[in-house]
């Protein structure tokens, strides 16, 4: 399948998801714009002389104007010294659409004839177009944008005045029996057809006008006075223009104080739109609005007045002298009040978003990226910028300044409906990088899923064809084997031999890697036998490196080699955090299988209670990610499916496929002599590594023992501090990490034996602490382990190995704790003197069995009622956690 585009598929795309506010559905105005688009090459992107734009803006509004002030200014109005002062706006004032009724009876010829016009111009206009070696659809571009521009400006007033006062008059002829001779029937079906048609035609190109006249830029730029982010404010603007026409022909005549109403209603509203908009989209175009509507506002409210004044004077004065005044007031206050709220600190809107950001973009300075990057940042959480549904387009058009299509990917999946394939993903992504002028350099993460997809493709071929020659095989060994349908199946089989041939070349072309070189290689010599061509694959992969390409540059494979584990997890709501992709080597990794992993959530390689902090990064990060690089650390523990931890090298990168989101994750086992232990707050070991109790002696698994038992002095091991202790006879370093997380606190204990590390640590002045050995009756403490567990089973029936740990070795690292501080004081303090003396009490305390029994008893029955306790107050303390949340 290609995926080649030109430049009106790009633009098409882009164009068609920003204008979400139309007359149409959305899925039909994408198609017209697409097939508008591919039809007529439509330059969007107009480079014309801004003051020119200016004064042509002007001057189509200044016509605008007087168009608008024409319809308040009758003809016949029951004022005092109206005939005398009529003459003032005479010429502005309304044509007697009556009297063109008088020219009825030639509507069909004109309809008629304004079709045949109109070929002849575009039959004109294409062969002038092959003369001069013109594309012919561009002329006819160019016709359009003329048409249209016209017909959406300075002729749309008056226009819709006209077709509308024909649509009046066909329907009742009886009113125009004066003006008509013929047949009105005849008269009257031509002006209805006249009238409609061409009514939709006004309607389709006011809608779709930013199409033919703008090119729907963001105001990046200051000096674009067309620059803006939807078309929504010029469809406003248009369908009240049209609106003010249909309501002056209804009961402009009856109710001229009503229609004054709602003209001078409309007026204001269309106003305070302009301030608004004036805010956010080009200040010049839209304070031209303003005043627009603020002028036509003023008009019809000193008409009203003169009217209750009953006194033509009135209004002329006003006119004349008052207007202008209050127009500059109200142009000066504007710019004042735009400046002002310019500069506020405080962003309430979007409008004071783009404000602020307005001048990054007009400078091409590359040092203001930092002050992009932390005013975004800065903003970023404020509810009500994110609660506006332009923030959308802020946030693209930043991505695409920072240059980085994936992030805009990612924030344009917000809002987008589009159903993702992997077709639609790389197209998609193209479009994106022609936007960010990458030059179709692909990305290492797409392009190695591009290098995925056509794997598995020609890997799916090449096992149907090995289905389909087992057929063969089995039809040609039969007892009566069918002429036609082996005549069928080889033939199908050889074409498609062709065919995967052809497939694993282009495969090998692109993709220069050990994989497709093997699968290439095996097909050669297994199916075609075609031994020859299989040695030169075999030669160009003993040739080639997985790491790195040709002239020793990094290739899109250095992080996707075949030592690497490859994770990718989707991000997106439906299926959040579910591993959709592993390769063979990260399912060895993890010790399991990709059958079982495939599908399931993500935090089940991760060891609890880390994977719910995981999980809540990984949303957050999504939601306000400005950056698709992920600071995390390249160290992360991974939970194997035996339950035991893998400390492992990693690196994480953000990628968007459209509408779906994914991390991608490529890891390989630390190589490391230290090993990992999880700690609880009640010191029990919530899960290690798998060679972290050879360190300690033993073979068996330590998960849900204390860690007093191992390592006495636990408490006292600050956090990031290394401690060297000797056990058994061996020196080993540790370090322990605590982290808080959901209101619980968890260490990570690192075990070092590396002797070369130790020498690094003693050479900075840590010191070597002993632990001493200690020997219990085991007998005794057998006979305890048993009296507690019945007592347990006793009480509550079950014992909860988390929270209840043996009670025997509890006490013994209690015993430990109260005495051996005094030991390492007494250490330090007398030397070897005070250690003997410590020594001495310990085995003192061992040569009582009785005593030691009954101490037992009594330390067993009051760490029972301690434990109790405990447990009540921690259960009260979730209750009343639970009932503020709930408040």
């Amino acid at each position: 399948m290609s995926f080649d585009f030109s430049i009106d598929d790009i633009e098409s795309s882009q164009y068609s998801n920003f204008l979400s506010q139309s007359l149409f559905p959305s899925q039909i105005k994408t198609h017209f714009f697409t097939s508008f688009a591919k039809l007529f090459k439509i330059k969007y992107h107009k480079k014309a002389n801004w003051k020119m734009q200016m004064i042509t803006e002007i001057c189509i509004n200044t016509i605008i104007t007087l168009q608008l002030i024409s319809l308040t200014w009758y003809p016949n109005l029951n004022i005092e010294e109206w005939d005398t002062y009529k003459v003032f706006w005479l010429r502005l004032g309304i044509v007697s659409y009556d009297e063109i009724c008088a020219s009825w009876n030639i509507m069909g010829f004109c309809f008629y004839g304004t079709i045949t016009l109109i070929s002849i111009f575009l039959g004109s206009f294409w062969g002038l177009g092959i003369f001069l070696k013109h594309d012919p659809p561009w002329l006819l571009a160019l016709f359009f944008q003329c048409i249209a521009f016209l017909l959406s400006t300075v002729c749309l007033i008056p226009s819709t005045m006209i077709l509308l006062a024909v649509l009046k008059y066909s329907l009742s002829p009886s009113n125009n029996e004066e003006y008509t001779s013929g047949d009105t029937m005849n008269f009257g079906i031509h002006g209805v057809i006249c009238a409609i048609v061409y009514i939709s035609l006004l309607v389709l190109i006011s809608s779709y006008s930013e199409l033919f006249s703008s090119d729907l830029k963001h105001s990046h730029s200051k000096k674009n006075l067309k620059a803006r982010s939807s078309a929504g404010f010029d469809l406003q603007r248009r369908w009240f223009y049209m609106f003010m026409c249909i309501t002056y022909i209804s009961f402009g005549d009856s109710y001229v104080f009503f229609h004054q109403i709602i003209l001078a209603a409309g007026s204001f509203y269309m106003f305070i739109k302009s301030i608004i908009a004036l805010q956010y989209f080009n200040p010049i175009e839209n304070s031209i609005f303003a005043s627009e509507f603020a002028s036509v506002t003023i008009t019809i409210l000193f008409f009203i007045f003169g009217q209750i004044m009953d006194n033509a004077i009135v209004i002329v004065v006003f006119n004349i002298f008052l207007q202008p005044i209050i127009i500059i007031f109200t142009t000066l206050l504007i710019r004042k009040n735009y400046w002002q709220m310019q500069n506020t600190k405080h962003i309430k809107s979007q409008f004071d978003f783009e404000r602020k950001f307005r001048h990054f973009f007009t400078d091409q300075n590359q040092e203001n990226k930092v002050k992009v990057l932390n005013l975004f940042k800065k903003y970023w959480n404020s509810s009500l910028v994110q609660k506006d549904r332009l923030f959308v387009v802020w946030e693209f058009y930043y991505c695409l300044y920072l240059k980085d299509e994936r992030l805009a990917r990612i924030k344009l999946s917000k809002i987008s409906k589009v159903k993702s394939s992997f077709e639609v993903d790389i197209k998609v992504w193209k479009i994106f990088n022609w936007l960010a002028n990458r030059k179709n350099k692909l990305l290492p993460d797409i392009d190695y899923l591009y290098y995925l997809k056509d794997f598995s493709q020609a890997k799916k071929m090449d096992e149907k064809l090995c289905i389909m020659l087992v057929k063969l095989c089995t039809e040609f060994s039969s007892k009566s084997p069918k002429i036609e349908k082996l005549i069928k199946l080889t033939n199908k089989a050889s074409s498609e031999i062709n065919e995967i041939t052809e497939n694993y070349k282009l495969l090998t072309e692109k993709h220069k890697n050990l994989e497709s070189y093997e699968l290439y290689e095996s097909f050669l010599e297994n199916i075609t036998n075609n031994h020859g061509e299989a040695k030169i694959i075999n030669r160009k992969k003993s040739g080639i490196n997985c790491f790195y390409g040709q002239n020793n540059e990094d290739s899109y494979l250095e992080n996707y080699g075949k030592g690497l584990g490859v994770i990718l997890i989707s991000c997106s709501k439906a299926t959040f955090g579910s591993i959709i992709y592993l390769n063979e080597k990260a399912a060895s990794i993890l010790k399991s299988s990709v059958s079982n992993i495939c599908g399931t959530s993500y935090m089940t390689i991760i060891p609890p209670p880390y994977d719910l902090m995981h999980a809540k990064m990984m949303k957050k990060f999504i939601s306000e990610c400005v950056s698709t690089h992920i600071p995390a650390h390249q160290n992360l523990i991974f939970q194997c499916s035996d339950g035991f931890l893998l400390e492992c090298d990693s690196l994480i990168k953000l990628s968007a496929f459209h509408n779906s989101p994914y991390f991608l994750l490529s890891f390989q086992p630390k190589n490391t002599s230290r090993h990992i232990a999880l700690i609880s707050s009640e010191g029990l070991i919530a899960s290690h590594s798998i060679y972290f109790a050879r360190y300690f002696s033993t073979e068996q698994s330590l998960r849900n023992r204390l860690i007093y038992e191992i390592v006495p002095d636990f408490q006292k091991l600050k956090n990031g501090i290394p401690w060297i202790v000797n056990h058994n006879g061996k020196k080993l370093g540790l370090v322990s990490i605590t982290k808080k997380i959901k209101y619980r606190e968890l260490n990570l204990l690192l075990a070092i034996h590396s002797s070369k590390e130790l020498s690094k640590w003693k050479s900075k002045g840590i010191k070597i602490r002993d632990q001493t050995e200690i020997t219990y009756d085991k007998q005794a403490i057998d006979q305890n382990d048993a009296s507690v567990s019945q007592d347990l089973t006793h009480d509550s029936g079950e014992i909860n190995f988390l929270k209840i740990p043996d009670f025997a070795k509890a006490r013994r690292s209690a015993k430990l704790k109260n005495i051996l501080p005094k030991t390492m004081d007494n250490t330090s303090a007398h030397g070897f003197e005070g250690r003997r003396a410590d020594e001495k009490l310990i085995s003192e305390e061992h040569s009582k069995p009785s005593s030691t029994f009954s101490s037992f008893s009594h330390s067993r029955l009051s760490q029972k009622l301690l434990l109790e306790s405990k447990q009540k107050i921690r259960i009260l303390q979730w209750v009343l956690f639970a009932i503020v949340k709930i408040i």
